[in-house]
């Protein structure tokens, strides 16, 4: 490899017998992130907490998370995904989308999963 240096500068290489300096080194590994493969079921007394409400069609529509200290960063992007799928877009595929079955037994009516955070917006 050929470095061009300008004609007043001068390379000079070096080396110097480095002396051993004891180390100490912890680390902790990360927690692991599982995304959910679906958005299983959300009991009726579950308490969730809202992060948007959409407008599909006529009807208004609030996206929830199940309460936590905070609300996920990237939920109200998870509101987004599903009232663009509601609304017959196609959404970003950092979003998986489900329409429930059973409504009733799974406490949710549409849910998006986020693939690389696995955070999860409902819709009840």
């Amino acid at each position: 490899m050929s470095t061009n240096l300008p004609p007043s500068t001068s390379v000079q290489a070096t080396s110097a017998q480095a002396t051993p300096q004891p180390t100490t080194s912890t680390s902790t590994a990360a927690p692991e992130i599982v995304i959910p493969r679906d958005p299983g079921t959300l009991d009726a007394g579950a308490r969730t907490e809202d992060v948007e409400t959409i407008t599909v069609g006529d009807e208004e529509l609030d996206v929830v998370v199940v309460d936590g200290d905070t609300v996920p960063t990237d939920a109200r992007a998870g509101a987004l995904a599903l009232a663009t799928w509601l609304g017959g877009g196609t959404p970003s595929t950092t979003w998986a989308t489900h329409a429930s079955t059973d409504p009733d037994r799974d406490g949710w009516r549409w849910a998006a999963i986020n693939q690389r955070t696995g955070t999860v917006v409902y819709i009840r």
